[in-house]
């Protein structure tokens, strides 16, 4: 039986290298991406971490908020309780609406981004704020954003014409968007 197991195991962990980790989670504690693609659905209580790989987060509720020193980020059609803080890492995307892949998100809390190669945040609601600073490329679009907008420091920023309601002030290169 020990030996069945095994096998077993060592099939589901190749078929999680081979196709990627689906995490239907509910009510997981705290979920963190670090290699691989990774797909979290469901509840996570207690936030989630990455630190590398390709994290997919869709059709999720994140309790906990989201921290990112690393890897790729995408969040379609999702809550997050407790806003996202990204550091490091190559992509994030937060909602693609003008493409259809992605649906916005609804982000209680203050979300940053510092030291990305790209990030896109379109079409997200936004409760607590927004800074984007020193990253190569970023796209702020279509958002309604409870709070300010701030960013600095940006290789290149734009809103592609499609402008963020924004309760509170718009600064830096933000100005107008």
């Amino acid at each position: 039986m020990i030996k069945r197991l095994g096998i077993v195991t060592g099939a589901f962990f190749a078929a999680i290298l081979l196709f990627g980790l689906t995490v239907p989670s509910t009510g997981l504690a705290k979920a963190t991406c670090s290699t691989g693609v990774t797909t979290i659905a469901g509840t996570v209580n207690g936030g989630l971490t990455v630190t590398g790989g390709t994290c997919v987060v869709t059709g999720a509720t994140i309790h906990g908020g989201i921290d990112q020193s690393g890897g790729n980020l995408t969040v379609c059609d999702s809550k997050i309780d407790g806003g996202l803080n990204a550091t490091g890492g190559s992509v994030d995307v937060l909602g693609e609406v003008d493409t259809g892949t992605c649906a916005g998100n609804q982000i209680n809390g203050h979300i940053s981004f510092s030291g990305l190669n790209f990030v896109e945040v379109d079409s997200d609601t936004i409760h607590g704020g927004a800074d984007v600073d020193s990253n190569d490329f970023a796209e702020v679009e279509s958002n309604d954003i409870k709070g300010s907008l701030n960013c600095a420091g940006n290789t290149a920023i734009t809103d592609d014409g499609l402008p963020n309601s924004v309760t509170g002030a718009e600064t830096g290169q933000c100005s107008g968007f």
